[in-house]
């Protein structure tokens, strides 16, 4: 029962995670880059790159597969 717990909050927290994505991508794709500062437009990339860095590490945790022993 405890690993489908664990399993259970594993999605929801990938879930959550690629929702926060998707948002971030919405967000720049409404605005005109040509109309941000560079700052700014610099400040949003990075967050969106960290973004995609925190869900490729959940996908990776979610889809590891363990070597076999030998």
């Amino acid at each position: 029962m405890r690993q489908r717990v664990g399993s259970h909050h594993k999605l929801a927290t990938l879930e959550g995670t690629m929702l926060e994505l998707s948002s971030a991508i919405d967000h720049l794709a409404a605005e005109d880059p040509s109309e941000l500062p560079r700052a700014k437009l610099v400040e949003q990339l990075v967050e969106l790159h960290r973004q995609m860095a925190r869900l490729q590490v959940q996908i990776a945790r979610r889809t590891w597969v363990r070597a076999p022993h030998i």
